[in-house]
């Protein structure tokens, strides 16, 4: 079978009627490890979009239209998911960066879970069973490669890629260079705000020309390709 994809998954934090962007932001991250890892095995219906709601008991009764745990899905337009999950804000701010990290990434798979049994799609339940242990057994690190090809500089193939580093409150592209296993250059492209997914699809390819090693850029991008001339003695020692 052919697998499906998941185009885009979010993450939505809300307190009575406010919506808490800086916690969509910080938790951005997290929410592109989950997509990531889902789309590893997943195969089954095409979804576009999948959203969940980590909101408090005030958002629930200023909106009691809207029930907790409630799963909204419909298949037009490549199938839109959506999950109303709840959220201690007393328990979830009692705890360190990290513990929240783990604490956000529990609760994101079990509401994952619970929706794929709703929707009746089992492939979705175990693609959302593999991803969470793959997420946990590595620590949940979000930083992941977004471009990444062999190229030939000074007649030596090099591994190259470009390499996305969530910060506490920014993301940052680098371009690094590999040999052997072993970094011998790395350098910043471009800096983001969290939250910016067009700042993630924005590297497209990434070429030699006259031992220039350039990443090509989406042309809606203001500014030139990125460029790095590497030194012959990086390659050769």
């Amino acid at each position: 079978m052919k697998y499906r994809k998941i185009e885009r998954l979010l993450f939505w934090f809300k307190d009575g009627d406010r919506d808490l962007t800086t916690l969509n932001d910080q938790f951005f991250g997290l929410a592109r490890l989950l997509t990531r890892l889902l789309n590893e095995i997943y195969i089954g219906k095409k979804i576009k979009f999948i959203n969940i709601d980590f909101a408090s008991d005030e958002k629930y009764r200023i909106f009691p239209q809207i029930p907790k745990n409630f799963v909204h899905y419909y298949g037009g337009g490549g199938g839109h998911l959506r999950f109303y999950g709840e959220l201690d804000f007393l328990e979830f701010d009692s705890l360190n960066e990290k513990e929240q990290k783990f604490y956000i990434w529990e609760k994101a798979c079990s509401y994952m879970r619970l929706a794929s049994n709703t929707i009746k799609n089992p492939s979705l339940l175990e693609a959302t069973n593999l991803a969470y242990h793959k997420g946990l057994a590595n620590k949940l690190n979000t930083n992941y490669k977004v471009l990444e090809q062999s190229i030939l500089l000074y007649n030596q193939l090099i591994y190259t890629y470009v390499y996305i580093e969530f910060k506490s409150d920014s993301m940052i592209s680098k371009l690094v260079l590999e040999k052997g296993g072993l970094i011998i250059l790395e350098k910043e492209i471009d800096k983001a705000e969290r939250g910016c997914e067009f700042f993630l699809e924005i590297y497209k390819k990434i070429e030699v020309r006259e031992n220039n090693v350039i990443v090509k850029i989406h042309r809606g991008i203001n500014y030139l390709p990125f460029y790095v001339l590497v030194d012959k003695h990086l390659i050769t020692v």
